[in-house]
């Protein structure tokens, strides 16, 4: 059984009111799926599709990120999430780039062999499906595109507001793991 990302953007947006309502406006922000990258948006997921939201929280001045990562299935129910606390860490988008990383081994880790992978860093999914390897990137998407080799993996752009949840737990990673 295969279901098309518009009808789960419409699930997931659907389910994140609902559960809006019933928890007296405690709001649970799945994030919807919208790909401004056609070529890495799928047209078809198979039912055993997990979909992985990533996002990371960086401060320049310490040079230090948390990292988060949160798989679902397709009816939202979160079956895994990972977070990591990295020092030395350049710039936002090397940190964005290490958590995608980072998630794609907790999946291998994990088994997971068929991922929707959104992040809300354009320019990173860009580098990614467009195998464009920035000097300060060229390490980790070496090893993003080398892990992902054997794997089912569509990668899309989502904005930050759909990636609320993923951003929300990769702040709350990092405030906890620096002391704040």
């Amino acid at each position: 059984m295969t279901s098309s990302p518009q009808r789960l953007s419409k699930q997931i947006v659907d389910r994140s009111k609902r559960m809006d309502d019933s928890s007296g406006g405690t709001t649970k922000n799945y994030p919807a799926a919208k790909s401004r990258n056609s070529v890495s948006s799928p047209t078809t997921l198979a039912s055993t599709t997990l979909i992985c939201n990533t996002d990371a929280a960086w401060r320049s001045d310490t040079k230090s990120a948390g990292l988060r990562w949160l798989f679902t299935d397709q009816n939202l129910t979160e079956i895994r999430r990972g977070s990591q606390f990295q020092d030395h860490v350049s710039s936002t988008l090397l940190a964005e780039g290490l958590t995608i990383r980072a998630a794609l081994l907790h999946a291998v880790s994990s088994e997971y062999t068929k991922i929707w992978l959104r992040s809300d860093s354009q320019m990173l999914v860009k580098a990614i499906n467009l195998k464009h390897r920035p000097s300060e990137l060229y390490g980790t998407l070496t090893a993003i595109a080398s892990i992902s080799a054997s794997h089912l993996l569509h990668i899309s752009y989502v904005s930050k507001l759909q990636n609320g949840h993923a951003d929300l737990i990769a702040k709350a990673c990092f405030n906890e793991l620096n002391g704040v």
